[in-house]
């Protein structure tokens, strides 16, 4: 399996791959650790995950070949290390306030020739609605040439660098994005628009699902008391369903998972 995984890793690099396996011949695990280093170096979408993978088959080629002590004393450490950290050493939530999001689609809706420049006052039943169609569509309001008001060009802006990120380097170093001043579930709903546009939110044959998982910040008093009816609305629309399994899967647990937060952070 080493030596399969290895032909891979040396077509895969090329000219440097096959320089890596030239060097050290008899030294099959040395070749492994170095076309293992050309791929940290690289531009490529390497990811931690990928790290674990490889070094795990190197621990079962040690142990097989009776080499124990080195895959425990040399070899398991590092892999503790990547598991516990993996290229980030802790994730970074994405936080926004929702006032600052509505501001954002009103722009975007305007972008688009649509009537919505005063999105932020809209009532809740006419951003339901608008969220119901836009959220069935994978088209996104604005062209990659258009030119956006503030707020859209920065949430979207930050959204499309979580996005590469999370496709260079997988989503270990990505929280979630957090809603400050969740009124009710559009303002979560939002996000899921917003994400569509950086491509954080992407079409699947079933819909869009998210690569990131949108968490609600309720503060004040009486948005903690609405929140019990919120947060089954927000979790009963389609795309947080999608989005909920999707993550479920990716992740290897259970059941899905929402984290919920209240109260002032400060």
């Amino acid at each position: 399996e080493l030596t399969l995984r290895m032909a891979e890793l040396s077509a895969a690099l090329g000219e440097a791959g096959r320089a890596a396996t030239g060097r050290n011949p008899d030294e099959p695990w040395r070749q492994f650790l170095n076309l293992i280093l050309l791929e940290l170096g690289g531009e490529g979408d390497y990811t931690a995950r990928q790290l674990a993978a490889e070094l795990e088959l190197l621990m079962s080629s040690l142990e097989a070949a009776g080499a124990r002590r080195i895959a425990a004393c040399d070899v398991a450490p590092i892999l503790r290390l990547v598991r516990s950290f993996g290229f980030h050493l802790a994730s970074l939530d994405i936080r926004q306030n929702s006032a600052f999001h509505d501001r954002a689609i009103a722009q975007l809706l305007e972008v688009a020739g649509l009537e919505g420049g005063d999105y932020p006052a809209w009532p809740k039943d006419r951003r339901l609605e608008l969220l119901r169609r836009e959220l069935a569509s994978p088209r996104p309001f604005a062209g990659v040439t258009s030119t956006l008001g503030p707020e859209a060009q920065a949430t979207v802006g930050v959204l499309r660098l979580v996005q590469e990120h999370v496709a260079r380097r997988g989503p270990e170093g990505i929280g979630t994005l957090i809603v400050s001043m969740t009124r009710d579930e559009t303002d979560l709903l939002n996000v899921y628009l917003l994400g569509r546009e950086a491509g954080l939110v992407r079409h699947t044959p079933e819909g869009l699902v998210s690569d990131v998982p949108v968490t609600p910040l309720f503060e004040t008093i009486d948005d903690l008391a609405r929140s019990g009816a919120v947060l089954p609305a927000f979790l009963d629309h389609p795309v947080t369903r999608r989005t909920l399994e999707a993550l479920r899967v990716r992740d290897g647990r259970e059941r899905p998972l929402q984290d919920v937060m209240i109260g002032y952070s400060d």
